[in-house]
């Protein structure tokens, strides 16, 4: 037998990587949209009790909040509820506010004409 035939083996691959104990989460559905909502919200809510026109920030909420609904579902709703919520919290707090407003100014325009009269 001759030295020849007898070639080394190759040498082994090379081992696999150890594995990260570090595992990311699954990345769920975005809750943007439910979570500008219930901001728009409480923003709208806040403005609204000091002298109604938080009206804007309420159709906001509303709004974002029934999209946040359909689009974001089970994982945001404590965002898309609370959007809701204090959004037609706001707009009752804002329509009250423009009834006192109309009485308000209709009385102060039938006490200007009634001086006029004399």
């Amino acid at each position: 037998m001759s030295d020849d035939n007898l070639t080394p083996p190759p040498p082994p691959p090379p081992a696999a990587p150890a594995a990260s104990p570090y595992v990311a989460p699954p990345a769920g559905p975005s809750k943007v949209l439910s979570l500008i909502g219930m901001i728009a919200g409480i923003v709208g809510v806040v403005i609204s009790l000091f002298g109604g026109f938080g009206f804007i920030f309420s159709i906001a909420a509303v709004v974002l909040g029934f999209l946040g609904k359909s689009k974001e579902g089970i994982p945001a709703k404590p965002f898309w509820l609370t959007a809701l919520i204090t959004g037609f919290v706001g707009i009752g707090i804002s329509l009250i506010w423009l009834i006192v407003y109309i009485i308000i100014f209709a009385t102060a325009a039938a006490s200007v004409s009634s001086y006029n009269n004399y």
